[in-house]
């Protein structure tokens, strides 16, 4: 039976034992077994308890983290490194030549690529420069382009969006708008002068970005590409999420947003595995919002639509042939928790 061996990281995620368990049944599949090496910062991650081995690693943006990866890698014989935390992915892109010389090939685009689409001040300028159609935006260096630039957006009229630059699962995300339920322990929106008083706080102005806000259905593509060629482009209407993931999806035929994503992916020259978000405008039309060049955390969603987009992942990077074509299904993705309990041994 052949054999991939596999470098799974953030395997701390709520997300992970849904990532592992695709994988594994995949190789099955195939008759393939898929070895599995978690890391995570978090020695209580819940992924250690799905994986075959697992390694505590330092944070992925320490200066030792590539090192240690190495490390784990040559130890192990491994294969493939799917990055799944935006630090993670920035550090090991940034070193993609050393591990790809060692025949460790991870799954992302090259460091420029990466960093160009992980920061969404840039990612939005770049997109705007190739004439891609983009939500307007601005970012502002201090508090009184805020304040102008709301008055551009229509506020208070009209909400916005803030968020830093450099975030992921939707940490930072506020709606600036005047009216909210206060008691909704859920609620992302804050006033504008409730923005201005945290900035104040600040000692140094923080980098984020301002976005108008896109009222309409809201969409988080998974790709799979090969040196900016898209090869699959499965559509997912988010229906509801709890903080950065789903837990309500649904596999969708959209030709409009297949079809700007694919755009996006040329632009940027994507390679491999990479999820972008998108919203539909008052105009009714998709605009992208985030970019995320990696593996996304429903990326499963995938696999019960027919595509296992994670796996063909895996056997590009490794120089093998994948289905040309595959028909998608639409299928709807209800997420749950379920627990993992550790007898603590006296």
């Amino acid at each position: 039976m052949n054999e991939i061996c596999i470098i799974l990281t953030s395997v701390g995620g709520l997300v992970a034992p849904g990532i592992i368990k695709s994988l594994k049944t995949e190789g099955i599949k195939n008759n393939e077994r898929i070895f599995i090496v978690g890391v995570d910062m978090q020695k209580d991650a819940v992924g250690f308890h799905f994986v075959d081995k697992s390694y505590v690693v330092p944070k992925g943006n320490s200066k030792n983290y590539t090192s240690v990866l190495m490390e784990i890698a040559e130890k192990n014989d491994i294969n493939v490194i799917i990055p799944c935390s935006d630090e993670e992915l920035l550090s090991i892109s940034k070193e993609k030549d050393k591990f790809v010389k060692k025949g460790i090939i991870p799954i992302c685009s090259d460091y420029e690529t990466v960093y160009k689409a992980n920061d969404k001040g840039l990612m939005l300028e770049f997109l705007k420069e190739k004439n891609i159609r983009v939500p307007r935006f601005c970012l502002p260096k201090n508090i009184e382009e805020i304040k102008e630039v709301a008055k551009e957006f229509g506020y208070p009229h009209n909400p916005f969006v803030v968020k830093p630059r450099l975030a992921r699962g939707g940490r930072g995300f506020k709606i600036v708008k005047e009216r909210s339920d206060f008691f909704d322990s859920r609620n992302s929106s804050i006033k504008l002068r409730h923005l201005i008083d945290v900035l104040e706080d600040y000692e140094e102005f923080p980098e984020i970005v301002l976005m108008e806000y896109l009222p309409g259905e809201e969409y988080s593509v998974d790709a799979l590409a090969y040196n900016g060629e898209p090869l699959y482009i499965i559509p997912r209407k988010r229906i509801k999420a709890l903080g950065g993931p789903s837990i309500v999806g649904e596999v969708v035929q959209n030709d409009d947003v297949k079809s700007m994503v694919s755009k996006i992916i040329k632009t940027f020259g994507f390679h491999l595995n990479a999820n972008i978000q998108l919203k539909y405008s008052i105009e009714k039309v998709p605009l992208v919002y985030e970019i995320n060049p990696r593996v996304s955390g429903t990326i499963v969603a995938n696999d019960a639509a027919g595509v296992n987009l994670l796996y063909y992942g895996i056997k590009l990077a490794m120089g093998q042939e994948i289905p040309k074509y595959k028909p998608i299904r639409n299928v709807k993705m209800l997420r749950y928790f379920e627990e993992v309990f550790i007898h603590e041994q006296k």
